[in-house]
């Protein structure tokens, strides 16, 4: 069966040497440097494969992805010469994109990509509306694996509510749903919705101890509401469907053995997609989405804003000026955070004092000269390391979390301390500040999670009194 690619790009080179490889492969192919010839020809033939260089514009290429998907809605896009941009690669996924490839790609790369597209279509040989319920599905477990990586690189907690119910929307075709997250005071509220209505976002709000339809909230598997006439009741509080909602689905958002939110869908007659798969759909984003948000959810908690004080500035100015150098030298440099922690309290006022100058002593001693340490509040400092990769700040870094657990104060009593910390490399990371900052913070929440030493350092103290 033959297969027609159309490729659409501004660069007359590309366009010979793409499609003579394709040509290679079987395919019959149409070239063109110009849009409006492009969607002429979509209009006139079955296009099965598109690939469209976003040279001309992320934009417009984004245009012509939409188009192609119109006219044939089987048809594979794939993109080429795309920028890095975030933007860009979740509108790309959103218009089913089979593949993303930015300049550093080869040519080689792209027509790997076109081999897959050509197995893809052998094996569908049918139109779209014929597809099997178990092809659709595999097709998009592919989508749902892009969208995780996506989320994991999201440092702001709407665009994220987005890509999720945008997913549940355009890929499942599911038309009702909601995100659900525990604010401040322990309240499960709406975030954000889909087809849903204000009327819903005011309404449905619940604590933990509060049930719906007379039955108990569970926070640590799926809950399957069944509508009364229309309505879901939280407490007495009644929150009307639409006439069609069969079945709504509320799957808790777990994280370190907490509930921090729910995703929420409502099952429709006629739906695509049956209530067992939508469930296991909702699952996958879930675990997903539930380290996300907790992450994001305590980066916006108060703490050292950068750039509101005097102070503030001048350590945005260092950051900053390390960068340039480290640009200019064609070298790297290492920002760190770390934190010092305490295994039990210390309530004697003399002892902590002591403590406090104590380990402050010993993590300056034990930097290098050209380091650069600067304490943000007693217990958290931030560390510039000129020239370090991510080898050489983790070694030192971990020689200082040695030296600080080893401290003792007063007749060699253990100090029961440890350090958290976490560390970015320019240029990995790129020379974002905000970007650099919130990466920080983001894997040092993270990193005080983690089970650390605080119940050997309790064993020492008490070892040590005896």
């Amino acid at each position: 069966m033959k297969h027609f690619a159309l490729i659409i790009s501004t660069s007359q080179e590309w366009l010979q040497e793409c499609g003579e490889e394709l040509s290679k492969l079987g395919l019959q192919v149409k070239a063109t440097s110009e849009l409006d010839k492009g969607l002429q020809v979509l209009r006139a033939e079955k296009i099965d494969l598109v690939l469209v260089d976003y040279r001309i514009s992320s934009e417009a290429g984004l245009s012509i992805s939409v188009a192609a998907r119109n006219f044939n809605p089987l048809c594979e896009i794939i993109v080429t010469h795309a920028t890095k941009e975030f933007s860009a690669a979740y509108e790309a996924l959103k218009q089913h994109a089979f593949d993303y490839f930015t300049d550093q790609h080869s040519l080689s790369h792209v027509i790997d990509s076109v081999k897959q597209v050509i197995a893809k279509l052998e094996r569908a040989g049918k139109p779209v509306h014929n597809q099997t319920l178990n092809e659709k599905l595999i097709s998009d477990i592919g989508m749902l694996v892009e969208i995780s990586a996506l989320l994991n690189q999201v440092t702001e907690e709407d665009l994220a509510t987005d890509i999720i119910l945008d997913t549940l929307y355009e890929a499942f075709g599911i038309d009702q749903t909601a995100i659900i997250l525990k604010n401040d005071e322990n309240r499960f509220i709406v975030k954000k919705t889909r087809g849903l209505g204000l009327q819903f976002e005011q309404k449905f709000a619940f604590t933990e101890q509060d049930s719906i339809n007379g039955k108990e909230i569970n926070l640590e598997s799926v809950n399957t509401l069944v509508p009364a006439e229309h309505v879901l009741k939280i407490n007495q509080e009644d929150v009307k469907l639409s006439s069609q909602v069969n079945v709504c689905i509320m799957h808790p958002m777990r994280y370190q053995d907490k509930c921090n939110g729910f995703l929420l869908a409502m099952i429709e007659e006629g739906q695509f997609y049956g209530q067992e798969i939508i469930m296991k759909i909702l699952k996958f984003l879930s675990t997903q989405a539930a380290a996300v948000f907790h992450n994001l959810f305590e980066l916006s908690k108060p703490k050292l804003k950068f750039g509101k004080r005097a102070y503030d500035n001048l350590i945005l100015e260092m950051m900053q000026d390390n960068i340039e150098t480290a640009r200019a030298l064609g070298g790297t440099v290492s920002f760190c955070f770390l934190r010092v922690v305490q295994a039990e309290s210390i309530t004697d006022a003399k002892v902590l004092n002591e403590t406090i100058s104590a380990y402050r002593q010993t993590i300056a001693q034990n930097l290098d000269e050209e380091m650069e340490l600067v304490w943000q509040t007693l217990d958290t400092a931030l560390v510039i390391m000129p020239g370090a990769d991510i080898f050489t700040s983790e070694s030192v870094l971990m020689e200082l979390r040695q030296k600080v657990e080893a401290l003792q104060v007063f007749d060699g009593v253990s100090a029961g301390l440890t350090v958290k910390y976490a560390y970015v490399n320019y240029p990995q990371i790129g020379s974002d500040l905000e970007q650099i900052i919130a990466t920080l913070w983001k894997r040092l929440f993270a990193e005080m999670e983690k089970p650390g030493q605080e119940g050997n350092l309790q064993n020492q103290r008490a070892g040590a009194k005896c």
